[in-house]
């Protein structure tokens, strides 16, 4: 089982050394509901200095860095592309950490 604070402690250095602008948790490991399988999903603002590939290149970079220190599967959202259809679930269980 994940567990939040140890999420915290673990992501938030890599985030900030990162660069990234904001951070927030959702999903299951928000609600507490996690299991075994259960993946860590971040909601993040990439900086803007990251355009094109170089975009797609901070996202994979991150979510690999994540899933090491994690030691579980992570999902990355950025803020500006929350699909329309999910954005209220998202912002509504999204707990900010950085």
């Amino acid at each position: 089982m994940i567990d939040i604070h140890k999420v915290k402690q673990l992501a938030i250095p890599l985030l900030k050394q990162k660069g990234v602008v904001k951070a927030s948790l959702f999903g299951s490991v928000v609600r507490g509901d996690t299991h075994k399988k259960s993946d860590v999903d971040f909601l993040i603002q990439v900086p803007s200095k990251y355009r094109g590939l170089d975009y797609f290149g901070f996202l994979g970079d991150i979510r690999r860095e994540l899933e090491q220190r994690l030691n579980s599967k992570v999902d990355i959202v950025d803020y500006r592309l929350i699909k329309p259809a999910l954005k209220k679930n998202i912002l509504a269980d999204q707990i900010q950490i950085l």
